[in-house]
């Protein structure tokens, strides 16, 4: 009788352990699936590409309140932060310029292709 419970007990172990098993392989797999997606999500190109118009404008904004906040502190210094601050502003600004002309081109030729 106890051999034949002990066996059972064994058993019912086992499937357990493949049930837990499976459980975890499915987790793994849900898990790896949310953080491809939430990186996707996240992904800067892929913002821009959804909202360009808005991510323009954040840009925009950005840059403006850098700018105003370099002029109050410092007014163009000869700090280290100031250069990083005066970099910092022309490469947002160049971005923004240049993600403004990928938009136009973009409706431009859309427009064109629309007329053809």
């Amino acid at each position: 009788m106890q051999n034949n419970n002990l066996k059972r007990l064994e058993e019912r172990k086992q499937a357990l352990e493949l049930e837990i098993n499976r459980l975890q392989t499915d987790i793994d797999s849900s898990i790896e699936s949310v953080k491809d997606e939430v990186s996707q999500n996240l992904d800067p190109r892929e913002i821009i590409k959804k909202y360009p118009l808005r991510s323009l404008g954040a840009s925009l904004i950005i840059g403006m309140m850098l700018a105003r906040s370099g002029k109050k502190n410092n007014a163009y210094g000869t700090g280290m932060g100031s250069m990083l601050s005066l970099e910092l502003k022309r490469m947002i600004t160049q971005r923004g310029v240049s993600l403004l002309g990928d938009f136009v081109d973009s409706k431009i030729s859309s427009k064109r292709e629309n007329k053809d």
